[in-house]
């Protein structure tokens, strides 16, 4: 399928609110649905968790995903738009929006799928914008106009999906570019300051963001979390120097930047798999 080519199926579109407290058990249980789905987190407190990652709720969030992915709400409480829809036509004689389903209870069978979406590779996989705030007024557009019932609804409704889904696209391409390039920035920073006294606090702080935001956008890049990544920086560092200098194993702990002999000891040998003077006399 090409999405250029295509015009998407609006199928629901509500504002609603859900409380941990309030709700059903299986509304927290891990659920898959027959259609695509964007979230607009209004503001919460919680997570969600899409295909095995969780992703911490900031408001103005948005997250989007294709029919047949996992998710599960992990929350206190949520105030959240919610669209369902189809990325084509392909299904529209059935016109009713779906209730999501038990993962574990889901058949494949059902899906609405439109097959791979061959010219916009972005939207086969999860979309996490962090903050969409300029594209609010488009979701608030499309939920107005599901509220009236005439001849015209449908295909406005999927004009202004349509829409809606290209500034997804274009906000996710930049936030891509602009994540790359932080995260670069970090690892630089990371490289030449490993030795001093750094955490992911100061680090945020340093470059102007969230500590969990910049968490959660280092790791989708790298792999890893930011303490995990300056550990390894450090502890690269002192094998180079327990190979290549006479310096005591408490005072190159000290120069990489922990300085406590203890820990160091114990983050080296689990790396390493031996102790530092074990991988000197080696």
């Amino acid at each position: 399928m090409k999405f250029l080519n295509e015009m998407p199926f609006m199928r629901q579109a509500l504002h609603a609110r859900l409380d941990a407290k309030k709700s059903p058990n299986d509304t927290f249980k891990p659920l898959k649905t027959r259609d695509s789905r964007l979230f607009y987190i209004i503001s919460g407190n919680g997570s969600m968790k899409v295909d095995g990652t969780s992703y911490v709720f900031q408001d103005d969030m948005l997250i989007l995903f294709k029919a047949g992915t996992e998710y599960e709400w992990q929350i206190e409480n949520a105030n959240y738009y919610a669209i369902n829809f189809d990325y084509s036509n392909k299904f529209s004689n059935i016109k009713q929006g779906f209730h999501p389903i038990l993962s574990s209870a889901f058949s494949e069978q059902t899906l609405f799928d439109c097959g791979a979406i061959e010219d916009v590779l972005e939207f086969e996989k999860t979309i996490i914008l962090s903050n969409a705030l300029s594209i609010k007024h488009l979701i608030r557009n499309i939920i107005t106009e599901s509220g009236i019932e005439d001849k015209y609804t449908q295909p406005v409704l999927d004009l202004l999906l349509k829409q809606l889904l290209f500034e997804v696209l274009r906000l996710s391409t930049a936030s891509t570019t602009d994540n790359t390039n932080i995260v670069k920035q970090v690892v630089g920073y990371l490289h030449d300051h490993y030795s001093e006294n750094v955490s992911n606090s100061s680090i945020a702080e340093r470059f102007g963001y969230n500590p969990i935001y910049l968490g959660r956008i280092f790791k989708n890049h790298t792999g890893m979390a930011i303490h995990e990544f300056l550990i390894e920086l450090r502890l690269k560092a002192a094998a180079e120097l327990l190979v290549n200098s006479s310096l005591s194993i408490g005072d190159i702990s000290k120069q990489v930047g922990i300085p406590d002999i203890y820990h160091f000891s114990k983050f080296f040998k689990n790396r390493m798999g031996c102790t530092p003077t074990k991988y000197r006399n080696q």
